[in-house]
């Protein structure tokens, strides 16, 4: 695991980057949420901004499904 992230930050950096590699376009919180086993989307929102303010993913101003993995090229 990463240093400086919790456990389910982990999973759900882990679960962001495989669903871009397989589609091709970032999930939606929903889809976060269904792909971790999480039900409420203000939680996978709050778990997102957590992983921003640690330099790991960034958003894409004025798109949907806008979240970048820094460090990939996807």
């Amino acid at each position: 695991m990463m240093a400086g992230i919790t456990k389910r930050q982990h999973d759900c950096l882990t679960w962001i980057r495989a669903y871009i590699a397989e589609n091709g376009h970032s999930p939606s919180y929903r889809e976060i949420g269904q792909g971790i086993g999480c039900k409420a989307t203000s939680n996978v929102y709050r778990l997102v901004v957590a992983l921003q303010k640690r330099g790991h993913v960034d958003f894409l101003k004025a798109r949907a499904r806008s979240i970048h993995v820094r460090g990939s090229e996807s």
